[in-house]
């Protein structure tokens, strides 16, 4: 829950590169005026299965974005961004290998 410095985006499930074109348009999620709840508790749900990804939010899927770069084993990592002032809740996280 919050606001993102980076476009808003970060709380969206939008994908994210790091390369030339920061958050591919094929990777944007779609419908977040609807299913975002500002200043609440909002639902992620991501499956990673090789290169493709894709991400739900509050129970609906927002992005699916495949991408043959991102195909290998990658840690899980959660974010925050240094030299802000900033507070950052996570709750009843969960992981589990694909099958």
């Amino acid at each position: 829950m919050g606001i993102s410095c980076s476009l808003k985006r970060d709380l969206t499930g939008s994908f994210y590169t790091g390369g030339p074109e920061k958050y591919p348009e094929a990777g944007q999620a779609k419908n977040l005026e609807k299913l975002f709840k500002p200043g609440d508790w909002n639902q992620h749900q991501l499956e990673a299965r090789g290169d493709t990804f894709t991400v739900w939010l509050n129970g609906v899927q927002v992005s699916k974005y495949t991408n043959a770069k991102y195909a290998g084993a990658a840690p899980i990592g959660l974010q925050i961004h240094p030299g802000l002032a900033m507070k950052v809740e996570f709750r009843n996280l969960r992981a589990r290998a694909l099958e």
